[in-house]
């Protein structure tokens, strides 16, 4: 065992006495052109890429368009037509609206006619258009009636053209107007006949 030990030692020993042998490197000289198309054949070291920072868009303003506005233009004013003031047209009167004035004027005056006892006819001469019409009022028992026709025995006869005869009934004219003008004539038979005119054209006209 001790031999072992000895001969291991002894080879270690020349082992480390024998110089160590260096491989001479030869060091090869590469031609210039080689060397730049090596250049062009290797990539180029990778490059970051160079990061853009966004361009911030600038808002676009857009400019109002001035609106042309058209001239106005002053409006002339129509000259207000002024409106011709028409005239009552004046209706001609006939026979057939003094009866209907007779009538209703007999209707609102029936109080007055209620005081009368006395029995009283008057006969009206409607002039019209150069013709004459007849109607008469009757009063008897403090009652008036209006009829159509002439009444042969009457008291009172009042004369007139239509127009005429229905103002003074509805008391547009006073009959002492019309009589004085002499648009309307009564007469009377005699007697008693000035009584009744009395009685009748207070209660009537």
């Amino acid at each position: 065992m001790a031999n072992v030990k000895k001969a291991v030692a002894a080879e270690t020993a020349s082992a480390a006495a024998k110089p160590t042998a260096k491989v001479a490197e030869k060091k090869t000289s590469i031609p210039p052109a080689v060397l730049a198309a090596e250049k062009k054949i290797m990539p180029a070291a990778t490059e970051k890429p160079a990061v853009k920072k966004p361009i911030a868009e600038k808002p676009i303003v857009k400019k109002p368009v001035a609106e042309k506005t058209a001239e106005e233009k002053p409006v002339a004013e129509k000259p207000v037509a002024k409106k011709s003031v028409k005239k009552p047209v004046e209706k001609n009167i006939g026979y057939d609206d003094v009866f209907a004035v007779a009538k209703s004027s007999v209707k609102a005056k029936k109080d007055s006619v209620a005081k009368i006892s006395d029995k009283i006819a008057a006969t009206f001469e409607v002039m019209e258009g150069g013709s004459q019409r007849d109607f008469y009022i009757l009063i008897e028992s403090g009652k008036a009636s209006v009829q159509k026709h002439r009444y042969d025995e009457a008291d009172i006869w009042i004369k007139g053209a239509a127009g005429k005869i229905a103002e003074v009934m509805e008391g547009k004219v006073k009959l002492t107007d019309a009589l004085s003008s002499g648009d309307v004539e009564i007469y009377g038979k005699g007697g008693e006949s000035a009584k009744y005119v009395v009685l009748f054209t207070e209660a009537l006209l």
